[in-house]
């Protein structure tokens, strides 16, 4: 049987987290622009694709603004974290 043990996780890279959070966006940002230039209808009922240009924009544009959007949280995210985690203690873990 395997021993358990509690970990807290004690800093964030910032970098790694933004590079992470970024793919994961992207990926968003694609499944979003596939649904607008198939449907015409954003995630939001927004009818925004009735332009060609505006599908061509979709499908390039959304993966990188969403892109840049979630570097930028992430980074973010992963700077409160280490400042909160000096006042408070890190989110913890119970391994096996």
């Amino acid at each position: 049987m395997a021993k358990t043990g509690h970990v807290q996780i004690s800093r964030v890279g910032v970098w790694s987290l933004a590079k992470v959070e970024a793919i994961l966006m992207v990926l968003l940002g694609f499944f979003q622009s596939i649904i607008l230039s198939f449907t015409g209808v954003s995630l939001d009922g927004t009818n925004l694709a009735t332009i060609t240009g505006f599908k061509l924009f979709g499908i390039i544009g959304f993966p990188i603004l969403y892109g840049l959007v979630g570097f930028i949280s992430g980074g973010t995210t992963a700077i409160i974290y280490n400042l909160i985690v000096k006042l408070i203690g890190g989110i913890e873990l119970e391994l096996e």
